[in-house]
Parts: structure tokens; C-alpha cells; sequence
């Protein structure tokens, strides 16, 4: 149930700017996140970005202490409302502005993480801590959703599941909408309406390409990405799929139940069409 900043013996501060003052110290201690960011998000030389990164003293340490507070909330909320569950460690890193957080192994247990650098407001940890805290209790229940390589963590129904799932966890610990949990305070609220009123009238045409391309990469895995534009096609739209999968499914499982279902139901789930055919086939997990 830590959670760690294990960037602050790697850092000294310069003019107000934090600066990693022993990179291949902090590349060894943080190589598994590191590796994770390489693969999937920054294939860049990190040695060379990271020597060259400055990071806003004030603004990390305060980021820093809105995800121990979120961390702490967190706890408190799953050894109350879903006991069963038990609680992963994380990891807070300095990274290259190029990922927000995952989950990731390291040794036999997996524990999620967040880079201090990419959230802005207090509203982005409380929801997007719950989220990846969500990714490290999936993958270490149900190994199969572990992406281990760029192409595996894009593929349409592990990414579906696993980011819809994250997303209804994070809705559900803080009692919001699926709007926020999708977003916190990136748009305002009038852009993240107008977003959810363009994804259900496109939702059924989206599912269908999910079922054509379950097991293969859609748009170069451009759904479950945000090139922050304004251009709701271009937007994280795997995100909003996934959650209306298990926004779905969470009527007939209960959360725990929820991180066990495998790829196969997942994917039976995505060709159903109509409340009626989706609470029947629901019902046959």
C-alpha cells in the first residue's frame, strides 16, 4: 500500500527547477517504468531527454502531495467498499510529458505509477490515481491484460477492457460521471458534453469496428490516444467504448468480478446490440 516518490534522490534543484542530477542512477532504479514509457509511448534515447529535463520544483512537490492524499483516500474507500480487493502499491517518477501513468511489474508484484509532470490540478489526481491504481489491481488478478509490448497494449479488446475498466473504477470510487472520469478538468463542461453526445450517436459504428478488430491494432492505436485538439474523433474514444462495456457488464458483476472476465467474454460482449441482448448475454459470464 506504498506509495513512493522514487524520483527525489535523483533530483537538485537549480533556479527554482528540479533537475535529475544522476541519470543512470535514476534509469536503473526506475527501469521498469522507464522501459514501459520506451516501448510504448517515448521510443527516444531517455537517457539523453532526461538530462536535459527540468521539472517546476513547487508545482511537482504539490502534485506530489495531492497523489499522497489521493492514495490515502483511495485506501480508505476499497477497505470499505470492496474489502476483497487489495490495494497496490505506486510509484511517483519524472518522466518526459509523453505518458501520464500505467501499471507495471516489478519483480512478482505489479504496482502502478504516475509521472508528476504530466497531471496539472488536483481534480487529475483524484481521478486519474483511482485509474491506474486500477490497471496494477487488474493485471495482478488477471495476468492476461499485461501489456508487454507497444503492439499488446493497443490491441482493440485488451485496451478496451483494460482502460474501460480502469475508467468505471475510477467513476466508482468517487461517485461521478463517466464524463469525468474520462476527463477530470482537461475540457470544460460544455466540450466534455458536446464529447459524450458525439460518442453515443457514433458508439454503434465504433463497436462494430471493435468486433472486426479485436484482436488487432485500430488507427495505429489512435482511440486510445489525445492529441489535444478539439477534434472529437482524434480523442481517447477507446476509452469511452471500454467504459460503456463495463458500465454494461456491471449490471449482472460486481467490481471484484469485473477484473476477472477474460478477453473471450469481452469480445462477446462488443457484438451484442440492444439492453435486451446485453443483459441475456451478460447473464451467461
Amino acid at each position: 500500500m506504498n506509495l513512493k516518490n522514487i524520483s527525489r534522490d535523483f533530483t537538485r534543484i537549480r533556479n527554482g527547477q528540479l533537475h535529475i542530477s544522476d541519470v543512470p542512477g535514476y534509469i536503473e532504479h526506475t527501469a521498469p517504468i522507464l522501459r514501459q514509457i520506451t516501448e510504448i509511448w517515448d521510443g527516444r534515447d531517455l537517457s539523453l531527454v532526461l538530462a536535459k529535463s527540468i521539472y517546476p520544483k513547487a508545482e511537482i512537490e504539490r502534485v506530489s502531495q495531492h497523489c499522497k492524499e489521493s492514495h490515502l483516500a483511495l485506501i480508505a474507500t476499497i477497505k470499505t467498499r470492496f474489502p476483497s480487493i487489495a490495494v497496490p502499491s505506486g510509484e511517483l517518477v519524472l518522466g518526459t510529458k509523453t505518458a501520464s501513468g500505467h501499471a507495471v511489474k516489478r519483480g512478482d508484484k505489479v504496482v502502478f505509477w504516475l509521472a508528476l509532470e504530466s497531471h496539472y490540478s488536483k481534480r487529475q489526481i483524484e481521478v486519474f490515481l483511482p485509474h491506474e491504481a486500477a490497471h496494477a489491481i487488474h493485471y495482478s488478478v488477471n495476468p492476461a491484460f499485461y501489456p508487454d509490448t507497444k503492439e499488446n497494449y493497443y490491441r482493440t479488446g485488451r485496451a478496451l477492457w483494460a482502460e474501460g475498466l480502469a475508467t468505471f473504477f475510477s467513476k466508482k470510487i468517487l461517485g461521478i460521471s463517466a464524463a469525468d472520469a474520462l476527463w477530470a478538468d482537461f475540457h470544460s463542461e460544455t466540450w466534455k458534453r458536446e464529447w459524450m453526445a458525439y460518442c453515443r450517436v457514433h458508439e454503434g459504428e465504433w463497436f462494430e469496428t471493435a468486433t472486426r478488430q479485436f484482436d488487432s491494432v485500430v488507427d495505429n492505436g489512435q482511440w486510445f490516444l489525445t492529441d489535444e485538439t478539439r477534434e472529437f474523433e482524434l480523442n481517447r474514444i477507446g476509452y469511452y467504448l471500454g467504459c460503456r462495456l463495463v458500465e454494461k457488464a456491471a449490471t449482472h458483476h460486481s467490481m471484484e468480478e469485473l477484473f476477472h472476465l477474460s478477453l473471450d467474454n469481452i469480445h462477446k460482449l462488443c457484438k451484442v446490440k440492444g439492453d435486451a441482448q446485453w443483459n441475456s448475454k451478460i447473464r451467461s459470464f
